[in-house]
C-alpha cells in the first residue's frame, strides 16, 4: 500500500513540476517580448519556433513544450503581472526613501495626446540609489503647470511620499 500511495504521490508531483515549469517558460517569454518591444501576438510564433526545433531536437518533450501557453491574451496577462510586480517592487522602494528627486519629461505621442513621465531617484539609509520610472500620465486638454503638478501630487500619494523627502 505505501508503495501504491508514493507512486500516486509521485504522479501528482510531477504534474504540479511540470506546470509550474510551464508557467516559468510563459512567464520568460513573456518577459523577453517585453523587454525588446515585440507584439505579445508574436508568442505564438516563438511557440510554432520551439515546437519546430524539439520535433527535431527532443521529440521526446515536445508535447512538455507544446503545454506552454504563449498565446496573445496570455503574453498580455503575463507582461501585465510582470508590471503590477515591478510597481509593487518601486512602491516598497520608495517607502524606505531617506530622500528622493523627480524629473519630468513631456511630449505628445502618435496621436498627439500630452504623455507626462515621472522619473524618481530614491536614496535609502544604507545609501542604496535607486532610479525607476514612478508613472507615465496621459493630460487630457491642456499641458499647464497646473496640470503637471496635480500628476505629480498624484504619484506621489500612490507611492506614498513625503513632500518632506523631496529634495
Amino acid at each position: 500500500m505505501k508503495g501504491g500511495l508514493a507512486a500516486q504521490q509521485h504522479t501528482f508531483i510531477h504534474q504540479s513540476q511540470v506546470n509550474q515549469a510551464a508557467v516559468r517558460a510563459s512567464f520568460k517569454v513573456a518577459h523577453i517580448l517585453a523587454t525588446h518591444g515585440k507584439p505579445f501576438t508574436d508568442g505564438d510564433f516563438v511557440k510554432q519556433c520551439i515546437l519546430a526545433v524539439a520535433e527535431e531536437v527532443c521529440p521526446d518533450k515536445r508535447e512538455a513544450l507544446n503545454g506552454v501557453s504563449l498565446s496573445a491574451p496570455t503574453m498580455t496577462r503575463r507582461v501585465e503581472e510582470l508590471g503590477d510586480n515591478v510597481y509593487e517592487q518601486l512602491n516598497e522602494k520608495a517607502s524606505q526613501f531617506k530622500f528622493f528627486a523627480l524629473a519630468m519629461d513631456e511630449s505628445n505621442d502618435v496621436q498627439d495626446t500630452a504623455q507626462l513621465l515621472i522619473f524618481i531617484r530614491g536614496v535609502s539609509a544604507s545609501f542604496e540609489v535607486s532610479e525607476e520610472l514612478a508613472a507615465l500620465k496621459s493630460l487630457k486638454g491642456t499641458t499647464t503647470g497646473e496640470d503637471i503638478f496635480v500628476q505629480v501630487c498624484k504619484t506621489m500619494e500612490d507611492l506614498g511620499l513625503a513632500w518632506s523627502k523631496l529634495t
